[in-house]
């Protein structure tokens, strides 16, 4: 009886040293782990702060979009606008201004 009671005593013993030394492991892998959660724990204010200017940076091709449309249109108000006269790709508007004065310049001497 008594070397039963000393088997079952030795293989709990063992059985209670495996857990310890696992619960050392695990206590010695948190301890770890701990310590690289702390080292990221700055990070992480600056995650948020590059977040805010990603947020900032999405938007501005927006803002730019409109600010452009409104300077086209403004600059748009001092155009004129002419009806009846052919566009061409080739020309240019001081070759177009040359040709309509001379058209206008001949219609004005056929005339008196």
């Amino acid at each position: 009886m008594r070397s039963l009671f000393q088997s079952v005593v030795s293989n709990l013993t063992t059985k209670v040293n495996k857990a310890l030394k696992s619960v050392e492991w695990i206590k010695i892998s948190l301890e770890f782990t701990q310590r690289d959660v702390q080292k990221f724990k700055p990070l992480r204010a600056e995650v948020e702060k590059v977040k805010k200017q990603l947020d900032l940076l999405s938007k501005e091709p927006d803002s730019q979009s409109l600010k452009m449309e409104y300077l086209e249109n403004q600059s748009r108000r001092n155009n004129i606008r002419v009806n009846g006269i052919p566009e061409s790709s080739k020309e240019s508007t001081l070759t177009l201004q040359i040709r309509l004065s001379r058209q206008d310049l001949s219609r004005r001497a056929i005339k008196h």
